[in-house]
């Protein structure tokens, strides 16, 4: 322990000699030491030996050496001073890397460590808020100015260094956490972020970014701009931003006065039950009651009630309870970054800076971004930015002015297809990487909102008046629809959400989403009577011989009651479309076969009960049905047009049938040939493609499951927190479960009665009435 601090003392000695040999300031002036450059080595040769502690990083920001001695030195180079501007440029991008970096990509477990954390995210902030001055800007974009404004041929390595260290260094700064805390800001103010993005503007740097983002020359910059781009307008939404200095419209102000006659029935409603509370009179008359129908403790007397009648209906044994406290591992998931609202001016600065991004530089950026992801020449986090500007400037151009030439890199049936294995592999480095699910959470947050942007996006493309646009829409919507990734890609993330590594977010954008999509689809499949889409079925890899399941004989009656009660559930689901799909390869008749055709008949019915009494009943339900298409008017078949429950219990009747026994066979003669396939073979046919017709009904049906229902009803508890778009989603997903498909009893859940009852008791409860 002694050699420890005989080391840290040491070092503290060596900085502070080394900020001594820095140089000196008088006032606003700045002077120099003869030994600031080798002052200034020594300063990066101390952050290169730094420990997993960031020691000397931490004294460095304790002795504020950025804001007392770097700036100083930034403004006051001259023209021939470059080799201290380089090199203290080259501090400055040390200094104010991420904290999360300096502690190898992971924040720390220990309280220590994340002691040490918190400290260097102090001081990064320290370190933002000196670069909100006007000079140092103005110097760092007069020197940017003077690279770009160099002939690419005639740069040299060094020059191209500066010119990706002075990026860097833009993208550090913007990068700085807020300290909602210490600022203190509010909606229309500007906080230490907007006035960094101001101080940017003033000194034209942001024209620089764009240039560097619209010149073919400096593609090697792409992915820098990108993230900058990103990091300026991460607290923007760009819808408010699209609509800025326009004026609030009709329906802004009725949204304004409806919230406000909300936040007034709350005021009054909380005064009813104050006064109901609190009656004239003291409390000690205010009587002891029994609760009827309630045990007390022992279980021997009533419950005595000492409190007001008016709070009887609150009555709850939980109030001195202590709450479990919950593992961390079942903890909710941390939301993703605040959006707020910046200063008019800022905001009119953000909306010509993202209308100038979209009309010179969004194509050919993200052109390049895209090879540079595809071809494996950028960072794993790179996707993140790509997803983010597209969602961002795709939203900002639909709000603002919808042109679809500006957007035509990333509105396309191939941006769908790209954004769907980025979904898919999210999603798998969610569930086999759990020591960092919360990254791989807010990635997939990040690409479903991207899918989100480009379904409302082909939406603005088929209400347009423009019939090429309208066109184009349908191509894309017919793509969609046809693949059946993107039909079930929701419906698979919505049974796989887990609320303690996805947020509510996620789930808000990925629910606004599906009910979008479906929207979609319902509107592209009403007028059309026949849509054929694809097909995809796994084919076992072993094949299996013909096998003969013979239908159970000499059952006695309680035996066949007891196998139909414990298959009668299943095949309720089965019928109902709720569970398994049914085959479509069943041949009950065979008009080349020598076998008269009432055995043919007979064999058919000792099939369907051989199926059943199996426990095949997907296998049943098809037979049954082509069956009755050959013999329609058999009545053990069922009459054409038959209803679900009617099916119900021809299938009953046919299963407690006295019937002869007949083989079924398992596998048709094709899987026999194939039993002689090698097994490149079989890899190769592991997955069969065919087109069917589409039903809409029997997509339809999947939703009314407990897995895809449960993440709606647990999002419906705040109520509050949503948007009135999520809410309409929520209550048009249990509209279209318990009365389009029938199944209220899907819904016959205590919690979700719980939250009906809370919004109905609200004040508030006409903001969540679903038109």
């Amino acid at each position: 322990m002694e050699n420890l601090n005989d080391l840290g003392e040491y070092l503290n000695t060596e900085i502070v000699c080394t900020l001594a040999g820095l140089g000196y300031s008088e006032g606003s002036d700045y002077y120099k030491s003869p030994d600031c450059l080798e002052s200034l080595k020594d300063l990066v040769r101390f952050l290169r030996r730094d420990d997993t502690t960031c020691e000397i990083r931490r004294q460095l920001g304790y002795s504020e050496v950025l804001q007392n001695d770097l700036v100083a030195i930034l403004k006051s180079c001259s023209s021939k001073e470059r080799e201290i501007f380089d090199m203290v440029i080259r501090l400055m991008v040390n200094l104010t890397q991420p904290a999360v970096l300096c502690f190898g990509n992971n924040i720390p477990d220990d309280k220590t460590g994340q002691h040490y954390y918190l400290d260097i995210v102090t001081q990064l902030q320290s370190y933002k808020e000196a670069f909100t001055e006007k000079e140092v800007m103005s110097v760092i974009g007069r020197e940017l100015g003077r690279l770009l404004q160099m002939e690419w041929d005639d740069r040299l390595e060094d020059d191209s260094l500066l010119i990706e260290r002075i990026l860097l260094l833009i993208r550090n700064i913007l990068h700085v956490p807020a300290n909602k805390q210490a600022e203190k800001r509010t909606d229309d103010d500007a906080s230490i972020h907007d006035q960094v993005i101001w101080n940017l503007h003033s000194n034209g740097i942001d024209d620089l970014l764009l240039f560097i983002a619209s010149s073919p020359d400096e593609r090697r910059w792409s992915m820098h701009i990108l993230e900058i781009v990103s990091l300026m307008l991460r607290e923007q939404n760009p819808e408010s931003l699209a609509k800025a200095g326009e004026g609030r419209s009709r329906t802004e102000k009725k949204d304004d006065e409806r919230q406000l006659e909300i936040i007034r029935q709350q005021e009054l409603a909380e005064k009813l039950n104050n006064a109901r509370k609190f009656s004239g009179r003291h409390s000690r008359f205010g009587g002891t009651f029994y609760v009827q129908n309630m045990k007390s403790i022992n279980d021997q007397n009533q419950l005595i009630y000492h409190r007001p009648l008016a709070e009887v209906k609150n009555m709850t044994f939980d109030h001195n309870k202590t709450a479990p406290k919950k593992r961390k591992k079942q903890l909710p998931a941390k939301e993703m970054g605040e959006e707020r609202r910046s200063t008019l001016s800022i905001r009119l600065f953000l909306k010509n800076f993202c209308t100038e991004f979209l009309q010179n530089c969004y194509n050919p950026l993200m052109n390049i971004v895209k090879d540079n992801i595809k071809h494996g020449r950028s960072q794993e986090n790179d996707e993140t930015y790509f997803l983010w500007a597209m969602r961002f400037f795709m939203e900002f151009s639909r709000h603002h002015d919808f042109r679809v030439d500006y957007i035509s890199e990333t509105l396309s049936v191939v941006t769908f297809t790209d954004l769907l294995n980025i979904i898919i592999k999210f999603y798998d480095g969610l569930e086999s990487n759990k020591s960092e699910a919360f990254i791989w959470g807010r990635r997939l947050h990040l690409a479903i909102q991207a899918y989100k942007e480009l379904l409302m996006n082909v939406i603005s493309m088929d209400n347009s008046e423009d019939d090429n646009l309208s066109e184009n829409a349908k191509i894309i919507k017919g793509n969609i629809f046809y693949t059946p990734e993107y039909r079930d890609t929701f419906l698979s993330l919505l049974r796989k959400f887990n609320m303690s590594k996805q947020t509510k977010g996620y789930l808000r954008d990925l629910i606004e989403a599906f009910h979008i999509f479906l929207k979609m689809l319902e509107k592209y499949c009403a007028g059309k009577s026949h849509l054929v889409v694809q097909k995809k079925k796994k084919v076992s890899k072993k094949k299996k011989r013909n096998q003969h399941l013979a239908a159970p004989v000499n059952l006695t009656a309680e035996e066949i009651e007891q196998k139909w009660q414990e298959l009668a559930s299943d095949l309720s689901a089965i019928l109902q479309g709720h569970a398994g799909e049914i085959p479509e390869s069943a041949i009950p008749f065979d008009a080349a076969s020598e076998v008269p055709v009432d055995e043919q008949k007979t064999n058919a019915l000792s099939q369907v009960q051989g199926l059943l009494r199996n426990q095949l009943c997907g296998e049943a339900v098809a037979l049954l049905r082509a069956a009755r298409d050959v013999w329609a008017d058999d009545d053990h078949f069922g009459s054409v047009g038959i209803s679900a429950e009617d099916e119900f219990i021809c299938l009953c009747d046919i299963f407690k049938m006295d019937l002869p026994s007949v083989g079924i066979p398992n596998e048709n003669e094709e899987d026999e040939r194939e039993e002689e396939t090698n097994p490149e073979e079989e890899e190769m046919a592991a997955v069969q493609t065919s087109e069917v017709e589409f039903s809409i009904q029997d997509f339809l049906n999947k939703l009314a499951t407990p897995s895809i229902l449960r993440p709606y009803c647990w999002l419906l508890k705040h109520y509050k927190e949503n948007k009135e778009t999520t809410n309409h989603a929520i209550v048009k997903m249990l509209h279209r479960v318990a009365v389009d498909l029938k199944t209220p009893a899907m819904l016959f859940q205590l919690s979700l009665f719980c939250t009906f009852q809370k919004i109905l008791s609200d004040p508030a409860a006409n903001q969540y009435k679903v038109s």
